[in-house]
């Protein structure tokens, strides 16, 4: 019995699905060095059939911009909690899940922003995301400090100091290595240096 039309399209619909969370992995690893043929390659197809789906890697991570924007993660962020100590580790606890797809999001944003050769047409948006996360770190930091759950000192500093673990973690976190994973730290760790001493149990 042929496949219907309807079952043709979730397959196809599957495919697209797949190559983009194959690309998320691989642009999260690589940057914009990644090719197609590294696509394909984690994706488990030809680079043929990758093809037949996306014209190129700029149109694959413009949709993945497009289902980040979409689905309004930043904006879950600023309301995942019930205080802005616990929205805030809620929301790094969610980015240094290792292998999970909002470590692999932030990632990607990271290694854009910092990768040479990404198409002018592409830079204004990359920027802009990470500048809108950054801007939610910043933002729970002095919603924190207002309400005396964060220690005392320039928001900016602190807001840079936060990103930089995060980011170095995330990079640690999608290698996968087994001793890593083992011993990945949780966002408790990230937290103790925002968080006055005598809190930092309750952590």
């Amino acid at each position: 019995m042929p496949r219907t039309e309807a079952v043709n399209q979730e397959i196809r619909d599957q495919q697209r699905l797949n190559i983009l969370r194959a690309a998320l992995k691989v642009f999260a690893q690589m940057g914009w060095q990644a090719t197609m043929a590294d696509i394909a390659k984690q994706a488990n197809i030809s680079q043929g059939l990758a093809y037949r789906y996306f014209e190129g890697k700029e149109i694959i991570f413009l949709e993945i911009l497009d289902r980040v924007e979409q689905e309004g993660h930043l904006a879950y962020f600023l309301q995942d909690g019930d205080s802005p100590k616990e929205r805030l580790q809620n929301l790094i606890a969610r980015i240094l899940e290792p292998g999970s797809v909002d470590m692999a999001f932030y990632q990607v944003a990271m290694q854009m922003f910092r990768s040479k050769g990404l198409p002018e047409s592409l830079q204004p948006r990359t920027q802009d995301l990470v500048m809108q996360f950054r801007e939610v770190i910043k933002q729970l930091i002095v919603e924190g400090q207002a309400n005396k759950e964060f220690v005392v000192g320039d928001p900016e500093q602190l807001t840079i100091a936060t990103l930089a673990m995060m980011n170095g973690l995330t990079l640690f976190g999608l290698r996968n290595q087994e001793q890593i994973m083992r011993h990945f730290p949780d966002a408790s760790i990230v937290m103790r240096i925002l968080v006055p001493w005598d809190l930092n149990q309750e952590l």
